[in-house]
């Protein structure tokens, strides 16, 4: 019935509904089964990272790096491998926080002989478990394309057929573009990244910076170059401290807000706790 429909699908003709709806049908069954990030309030209120483009915003240094190691990680252990492209820290920093995450080795024993010796035997003991995590240093040059093919030949090596892709940040990825029409190049990034997913059909996770009077209490319109991000992304995800909450001189109570939601509610926050020394985050009560 489809071919006589539509027998010869092309990109820039109409396509008849019948035509389109086998593909509508595996991306919802693809959204309710996306790659788990390891808070439950989280993953209830997304069914996971589905294939699409996922903002997470917050203000500087709360965790936000942190983060989405732990996502890359949790996916590690459900074997599905993810790509970090970081345009703000080395990959070789990285490659140390993400070992001293995996094997809970606190961020001040790193300062010691002691606490490397410790980190390089832990790593291979881990070592299942870091090594679906690949780290690419972002340039200029970098696209979202190029990006999701090395991701694509990654998981054709696993045998899977979802990966991660994380940007860390886009706002520092547009500046190294253009600095003479900054939101030109924002909105080219993200172009790519939404042809990225429609490519290798991938969730992608960018970190995005937050206008100062959002740090506080952020919402969509926090958002730098909001018109962008706002409207294209499929999910928003926003952090914010929680002064009211009380959980320790160590930890930071933090609230995940689910501000946008294109396969579900939105609105839903999500009460956290970052542990700084660990660079771990949990949902409170669930530790």
């Amino acid at each position: 019935m489809t071919a006589v429909i539509n027998p010869t699908p092309d990109p820039q003709s109409p396509i008849a509904v019948p035509a389109l709806l086998p593909s509508f049908l595996q991306l919802r069954r693809t959204a309710r089964n996306g790659i788990k990030t390891g808070i439950r309030g989280l993953d209830e209120a997304l069914g996971g990272l589905f294939p699409g483009l996922h903002i997470l915003g917050a203000k500087p240094n709360v965790g936000k790096t942190a983060f989405a190691i732990q996502v890359c990680l949790r996916a590690a252990k459900a074997l599905f491998p993810s790509l970090y492209l970081s345009f703000d820290e080395s990959p070789t920093q990285l490659a140390g926080r993400a070992a001293a995450v995996a094997a809970g080795i606190p961020q001040s024993r790193l300062r010691t002989e002691e606490g490397l010796e410790e980190l390089e035997a832990a790593a291979e003991q881990c070592h299942c478990d870091l090594a679906p995590l690949r780290l690419l240093g972002g340039t200029a040059e970098v696209s979202g394309t190029t990006a999701a093919a090395a991701l694509r030949s990654m998981m054709r090596t696993a045998g899977v057929d979802s990966g991660l892709l994380v940007v860390d940040f886009l706002q520092v990825w547009a500046s190294r573009r253009s600095s003479a029409d900054f939101r030109k190049a924002v909105s080219e990034c993200v172009t790519e990244l939404q042809q990225a997913v429609r490519e290798a059909n991938i969730p992608v996770l960018a970190i995005a910076a937050l206008n100062r009077d959002g740090y506080d209490k952020p919402s969509l319109s926090s958002l730098r170059e909001t018109s962008d991000l706002e409207f294209l992304a499929d999910s928003v995800l926003l952090l914010a401290e929680n002064p009211e909450r009380q959980v320790g001189s160590m930890r930071r109570a933090m609230d995940l807000t689910v501000a946008k939601n294109r396969n579900g509610p939105v609105g839903k926050t999500i009460p956290l706790v970052f542990d700084g020394e660990l660079g771990r985050w949990s949902e409170e009560g669930f530790f």
